[in-house]
This record gives C-alpha cells, sequence and structure tokens, in this order.
C-alpha cells in the first residue's frame, strides 16, 4: 500500500520567525532533511501555498521542496478550490479530509501546525517546526496503518 504525507509547509518546515528573518517563502533544508528518513512514502502537498494569491502551484512549490533538499517525490496537492478557501479559511482539517474522503484505503498521514481531528495527524507548533520526534510518530502511524 501507498504511503502518502499530506505535507504542509508554513508551521511545519519553517516557523514563525524563520519566515519574519528570512521571508515567507523560507523552507529550511535541515527540516527537508528530516522527511527524507522516511522510506517508500510520496508527498501531497496540503499548504496554502498552492493556491493563485502565492503564484505557486503544485509544481513551483514542489521545486521549492527540492531546492531545499527533498528527496521523497511530490505526486500531487490538495485541492484549494474557492469553496474550501472561502467556507472553512484555516480550517485545513475539512481540506484534509475531503482528500481522504476521495481516496479510501490510501495509508495516509498528515503533518500540520493547524488542528486535524484525526488520529493519523501529527500537528508541529508554528514556532518550532518538524522535530525529529514527529518523524518516528509518522513513521509509527504509517506502520499501524499497513
Amino acid at each position: 500500500m501507498d504511503k502518502i504525507l499530506l505535507l504542509d509547509i508554513d508551521g511545519v518546515l519553517n516557523t514563525n520567525s524563520s519566515r519574519s528573518k528570512y521571508g515567507i517563502d523560507y523552507i529550511n533544508p535541515y527540516k527537508v532533511s528530516l522527511l527524507n528518513n522516511l522510506i517508500g512514502v510520496s508527498v501531497v502537498i496540503s499548504s496554502d501555498w498552492i493556491l493563485d494569491c502565492w503564484e505557486m502551484e503544485v509544481a513551483g512549490v514542489a521545486s521549492k521542496l527540492k531546492a531545499a533538499g527533498l528527496k521523497l517525490p511530490v505526486i500531487g496537492g490538495i485541492d484549494k478550490s474557492p469553496i474550501l478557501v472561502g467556507s472553512f479559511k484555516g480550517l485545513r482539517h475539512h481540506e484534509v479530509m475531503g482528500w481522504v474522503d476521495s481516496y479510501p484505503g490510501v495509508n495516509w498521514v498528515a503533518i500540520d501546525d493547524c488542528q486535524i481531528y484525526h488520529k493519523q495527524a501529527v500537528k508541529t507548533n508554528p514556532d518550532i517546526g518538524l522535530l525529529p520526534k514527529h518523524i518516528r510518530r509518522i513513521a509509527r502511524l504509517f506502520k499501524e496503518n499497513s
């Protein structure tokens, strides 16, 4: 069974302070290197970075992640339809669960600094971002769901 990581960027691969210091499109290469420890995992972008207002689509975000050292394949992005953005702005939970409902049976884990109300979700602190303990938890969730 394929393993899919639903990946947010802000608050996961960067922090509030790093965006202030380096710019809103900063991605921390160390945090990206942590993701590379996940074996057999593909990435689906769940970040608002793929919204038109960021002028970046999935391919653009994938390119930035690769430039920061990501070795995992990026296979797509969560639909950021105007209905979802307008109705549930700031509620990533609805976007993620909409994606999950569209792909039944997929072994998935979401990592985000927003609250996603599901046992397959790992929450980061936006002031700290991704840590090795999050990677261990993600790997454990994938294994438990196999």
